[in-house]
C-alpha cells in the first residue's frame, strides 16, 4: 500500500523517543570530533602549503640570482667586464633572499666574492665546487657557529666554471618562525627538518633548537617515515605525546626536491578547545529540536507536499520535451533549488547543438595552430592539460630572416610588420601543408615541429617544407626588395630527435611546445646557415632517406655541445 509522505512524516515523528536522540547526540559529538580532527589536518597542511611555497619562492630567488650572476659574468654580448660586473651586482641587490655570491674558475679556484653592502658572516673563498655540473644546480646546508645554518645554490657554468649563492639561514628561519606566530600566536608550531630529522630552522624563542635531532621523537615517534623517506612526495597526520607528556597533533609534509620536511605541530587543548562548548550548545539545541519537531512536524509536512507535486509535474512535462517550461516552486530550501535544476538541466539540453557548433568552430581555428588532439581537447574542455608533457620522435627546423636586423632599423615599423605578416603567412600554410605544426615565432624566425601527432615520415617532411620555403622566398624577394626594400633570404636548420612534447607554463597560461636536445640543435644550425642554406644533422640525414640530396660538411662545434655534430647541407 503506498502512503503518502504527509503520513510518513507523521508516522516518524511519533516514533522518535529519547533514546534515538541520545545515540543521535553521541553520534553527532563524534563526527564533530572527526570533523574538528579533519579540520586540524587540513590547517595544518594549508600551513605546511603556505611554508612550502614561501621557502620555494625563497629558493627559486637564490638559484635565479646566482644564475644571472654567472650569465652576467661570462655572456660577453652584454658588454664589457665592467658592464657585466654591473648587471651582476645588480642581480645581487635586487635579490630578497641572496646576500652574497662568490665566482670560482674551470679549476675550482676562487675568484671573487659580490656581496651585499649588509652582508656578514661565512668565508665563501674556499667552498669546493668540483661536482657542480654544466646547468645544474647543488643546494648545500652548512652549519656555521652555534646554530646558524647557512644554504648554499652550487651553479656549474661549465668551462666557466661555477657560482655559488649563499641563502642565510636566518631568512628561512624568519620565515618559518613568523608563519608560527602568525598562524598559531606561538613560536614553536612550524618547523624545518632534513633528512636525518635534525631541525633545520625554528624560531628561536622555540622549545627546539636549530641542530636538534628529532629521530623518533615528537611528531616521528607517532608517524614512521623511513619506510617513505623525505625524498618522495609524503604528508602524514598523527596524534602524539610531546617530550613533557602534552598531547599533540602534527602534520608532516615532504619537499622531495631538497630532501627536507616541514612539520607543523600544536597542543590537541588549543586544536580541539571548541569541542566541550560545542557539547552544550549541541545538547540544548537538540532538546529544543524536540519540541519543535513535534509542534510542527505536521506544518512542515503539508508545505512540502504540494511543492513536490508541482516538481513531479515538472519532470513529466520536460520528459515530452517541454524544455521551455520553468518552476515556480518558490518555498526558499531544497525544494526550490532542485526545481531550478531541473530548469538549469532543461536549458543545458536545449543549448546543446549550440554548444557542439560552438566547439566546432573553435577546434577548427585551434587546429591551424596546435596538433588536432591537443586543440580538441581545448576547445571541449576534455580535462585539464598535463604540464609534464609526452617523449616523442619529431623534427624541428628553424627557419631565419638573413640580414633581417639591419632591415629592422632602417626601415618603417609598418614596413617591417608588413614583411613579417607576408612571410609567416606563407611559412605557415608550408608548415601545416607539410602536416608540421608551427610552435613559435621568435621575431623573424618561426620554430616548426614535424611528428607531433605521430607520423613516420616527419624528417622528410621537415626538409620538403624547407625547400618549399626556400623557392618562395626566392619567388617573391624581388617583389620585397622593391615594395620594402629588403633583400630576404632564409638560413634554415633541421634536427631529428627524441623531445618532450607538450604544454609547458603554469596553471595560468601555458604553451604546447617541444623540448629536448634536437630543438637545442636545429635552432644552432640555423645561425650556422649562410643565407639561402639548409642545414641538418645526420640522424634526419639518416630518417629522411634518399628524398633530397645532401652534401657532407663535416663535424662543427656547436654552442652548448660538448661534441662536435656532423653537419650536411641540403643540395638545392
Amino acid at each position: 500500500m503506498r502512503l503518502s509522505l504527509s503520513v510518513k512524516w507523521r508516522a516518524a515523528l511519533l516514533a522518535v523517543g529519547v533514546l534515538p536522540l541520545v545515540v543521535a547526540t553521541v553520534a553527532t559529538l563524534r563526527i564533530q570530533r572527526r570533523g574538528l580532527e579533519r579540520a586540524e589536518k587540513e590547517l595544518e597542511l594549508a600551513v605546511c602549503d603556505e611554508a612550502s611555497q614561501s621557502l620555494v619562492r625563497v629558493l627559486e630567488d637564490t638559484e635565479a640570482s646566482t644564475r644571472r650572476v654567472g650569465a652576467s659574468l661570462y655572456d660577453e654580448r652584454l658588454g664589457d667586464l665592467d658592464a657585466r660586473l654591473l648587471l651582476a651586482r645588480d642581480a645581487v641587490g635586487r635579490s630578497v633572499a641572496v646576500d652574497a655570491v662568490a665566482v670560482y674558475d674551470e679549476k675550482g679556484a676562487w675568484v671573487d666574492t659580490i656581496a651585499k653592502k649588509d652582508a656578514k658572516g661565512a668565508d665563501l673563498s674556499k667552498l669546493d665546487v668540483k661536482d657542480a655540473r654544466a646547468g645544474e644546480t647543488l643546494w648545500r646546508v652548512v652549519r656555521l657557529d652555534g646554530d646558524r645554518l647557512d644554504v648554499h645554490a652550487v651553479v656549474g657554468l661549465g668551462e666557466h666554471g661555477a657560482v655559488v649563492g649563499r641563502l642565510r639561514g636566518e631568512v628561512i628561519r624568519d620565515l618559518v618562525g613568523n608563519l608560527s606566530r602568525v598562524r598559531f600566536g606561538a613560536p614553536d608550531r612550524v618547523l624545518l627538518v632534513d633528512a636525518e630529522q635534525r631541525v633545520l630552522a625554528a624560531d628561536p624563542a622555540s622549545s627546539i633548537r636549530v641542530g636538534e635531532g628529532l629521530d623518533g621523537q615528537d611528531v616521528f615517534g607517532a608517524v614512521d617515515v623511513a619506510t617513505h623517506g623525505f625524498s618522495t612526495p609524503f604528508v602524514a597526520t598523527a596524534q602524539f605525546r610531546s617530550r613533557s607528556g602534552e598531547a599533540m597533533v602534527g602534520t608532516i609534509r615532504t619537499l622531495p626536491a631538497r630532501s627536507w620536511a616541514l612539520v607543523v605541530r600544536r597542543p590537541e587543548a588549543e586544536a580541539f578547545g571548541a569541542l566541550g562548548e560545542a557539547r552544550v550548545a549541541l545538547g540544548a539545541a537538540l532538546a529544543l529540536l524536540v519540541l519543535l519537531a513535534v509542534a510542527g512536524g505536521s506544518w512542515l509536512a503539508n508545505r512540502a507536499t504540494r511543492p513536490i507535486a508541482k516538481l513531479v509535474e515538472l519532470a513529466r512535462a520536460y520528459g515530452r520535451h517541454e524544455l521551455e517550461r520553468r518552476t515556480d516552486v518558490r518555498t526558499g530550501d531544497e525544494l526550490e533549488e532542485l526545481g531550478d535544476a531541473m530548469t538549469e538541466m532543461a536549458a543545458s539540453i536545449a543549448s546543446g547543438e549550440n554548444e557542439l557548433e560552438r566547439r566546432a568552430a573553435t577546434q577548427a581555428m585551434l587546429e591551424r595552430y596546435l596538433p588536432r588532439e591537443v586543440a580538441k581537447a581545448a576547445a571541449g574542455s576534455e580535462g585539464s592539460f598535463d604540464l609534464e608533457g609526452r617523449r616523442a620522435e619529431v623534427t624541428v627546423l628553424f627557419a631565419d630572416v638573413a640580414a633581417f636586423t639591419p632591415f629592422a632599423e632602417r626601415a618603417e615599423p609598418e614596413n617591417v610588420v608588413k614583411f613579417l605578416n607576408q612571410l609567416f603567412t606563407i611559412l605557415t600554410e608550408i608548415v601545416f601543408r607539410n602536416d608540421g605544426m608551427v610552435d613559435k615565432f621568435v621575431g623573424d624566425c618561426v620554430m616548426a615541429v614535424f611528428g607531433a601527432s605521430g607520423q613516420p615520415d616527419h624528417a622528410e617532411s621537415a626538409l620538403r617544407a624547407a625547400d618549399e620555403m626556400h623557392r618562395f622566398v626566392e619567388a617573391v624577394s624581388a617583389a620585397w626588395r622593391k615594395d620594402l626594400g629588403v633583400d630576404a633570404h632564409l638560413g634554415i636548420g633541421v634536427a631529428s630527435g627524441v623531445v618532450l612534447l607538450g604544454n609547458v607554463g603554469g596553471d595560468d597560461r601555458i604553451e604546447f611546445t617541444a623540448v629536448g636536445d634536437a630543438v637545442n640543435v636545429a635552432a644552432r644550425l640555423e645561425m650556422l646557415a649562410r643565407p639561402g642554406q639548409t642545414l641538418v644533422t645526420d640522424e634526419t640525414r639518416a630518417k629522411a632517406g634518399d628524398a633530397f640530396k645532401l652534401r657532407s660538411l663535416g663535424s662543427h662545434a656547436l654552442r652548448g655541445k660538448r661534441d662536435t655534430v656532423a653537419v650536411f647541407e641540403v643540395d638545392a
